[in-house]
């Protein structure tokens, strides 16, 4: 399929600023030692908390979108470092606990640690878009927020067309 002269043209436009702001977003490993995987997972498991709710191994793989043995390493590393837990899940059918020979299946939990590392790496976060986004109005900055929301629920739909 060819490229339409607008699309160049948007490209042209599009690839400049993304190189410009990439730099200046906060960077892939944080001063807490996380890496973008480890900061997902945290921010998902404390919003579970807040819900009243617990989770999965597996069901973080899926939400997160990463494989089972990346999510599974990500949790091995964070435990490592105290900053969440793995509990055993009940087996309704058999009512036994499963064993550490299925990580997959077991509950994961952030600790009082890592919800305080987890705190202090988005107020560092915060303020480093907050720096980025400084240029634009409240409602620029809505849009900006809506048309990226946009952009990232058609990629994860698989669609070419999302917009």
């Amino acid at each position: 399929m060819l490229i339409s002269e607008a699309t160049e043209r948007l490209m042209g436009k599009i690839y400049p600023l993304i190189y410009f702001i990439l730099p200046r977003l906060p960077s892939r490993i944080s001063q807490q030692g996380l890496n973008e995987s480890q900061f997902s997972i945290l921010l998902l498991l404390q919003d579970i908390i807040e819900k009243n709710e617990q989770i999965i191994q597996v069901e973080i793989a899926k939400i997160i979108t990463h494989s089972s043995t990346t999510i599974s390493r990500q949790i091995d590393n964070l435990g490592k470092k105290a900053l969440v837990i793995r509990k055993p899940v009940r087996n309704i059918e058999s009512n036994r606990e499963r064993t550490q020979l299925n990580k997959r299946m077991t509950l994961v939990e952030i600790t009082p640690l890592g919800t305080e590392i987890l705190l202090k790496e988005k107020n560092r976060r915060k303020k480093e878009y907050e720096k980025i986004l400084a240029c634009l109005t409240p409602q620029e900055r809505k849009c900006f927020i809506n048309y990226l929301e946009k952009i990232v629920v058609g990629h994860r739909r698989g669609r070419n067309d999302f917009c």
